[in-house]
């Protein structure tokens, strides 16, 4: 409870970490510390090193995985809820419809659930809505990103940092590529992409464009249906 004292054994060496179940996330930095020892006592703050963990349904966003329920506003709350040294937001198996693309700019990391852990991490965008934006300085994993509609314009998964990993992520359905390396307008190089589908896009299920985006690694790509595969 708060404003209680905790005794732990100064000598132990032990890592004690503290789970908030009102807000849903780890955070050391408002707890104090009593360290007791055969011949004093000492206070001190400790000073938490752990980034927060932010989870898009908790009654903070409001994210609702039905299918139906607009979580735009949800998930960039949850996204501008993460510090600027880093933290981890994270969205639970459902399937969540999404009427604005996502631009992904935090710094840490953006997570789903894979298929076939437990369920999976679906996002279901409007009609001609690009996808996922991966600009920040983060790595991405574990969606099923949906799309409709015929605009060449609206890629599924579109990257624009350098040295930046997405990985167990599929993209289907959407009217420009499934995922663009767009080095034509950003520095993407030493992208990584792992165990990644692409499926039934408009243009290519992988495009890697501009010199900028002339430096990745792909491994255990899938690209069926689509308009094709280049790098340009």
């Amino acid at each position: 409870a708060s404003g209680n004292p905790i005794v732990v054994d100064s000598k132990s060496g032990d890592t004690i970490a503290f789970y908030d179940r009102d807000t849903g996330e780890w955070n050391l930095s408002d707890i104090n510390i009593q360290s007791l020892d055969a011949d004093s006592v000492s206070t001190r703050s400790l000073q938490s090193s752990e980034k927060p963990f932010i989870t898009v349904t908790h009654p903070d966003y409001g994210a609702v995985g039905d299918g139906v329920t607009d979580n735009h506003q949800a998930f960039r709350d949850a996204l501008d809820a993460v510090p600027a040294d880093g933290g981890t937001v994270f969205v639970p198996a459902g399937e969540y419809y999404l009427s604005q693309s996502i631009n992904v700019d935090i710094n840490g990391q953006f997570k789903g659930v894979p298929r076939g852990q437990g369920g999976a991490t679906i996002l279901n965008f409007d009609d001609g809505t690009a996808g996922l934006i991966h600009s920040g300085a983060c790595d991405i994993t574990g969606f099923r990103l949906n799309g409709t509609g015929t605009d060449s314009t609206s890629h599924g998964y579109q990257l624009r940092n350098k040295n930046r990993t997405a990985s167990h992520i599929q993209v289907n359905g959407f009217g420009g590529h499934g995922f663009l390396l767009d080095g034509g307008s950003f520095n993407v190089n030493e992208w990584n992409l792992t165990h990644c589908r692409a499926g039934s896009n408009g243009l290519d299920g992988f495009h890697a464009q501009g010199s900028d985006a002339n430096a990745g690694t792909g491994y255990h790509l899938d690209s069926r249906l689509n308009g094709g595969w280049a790098i340009a």
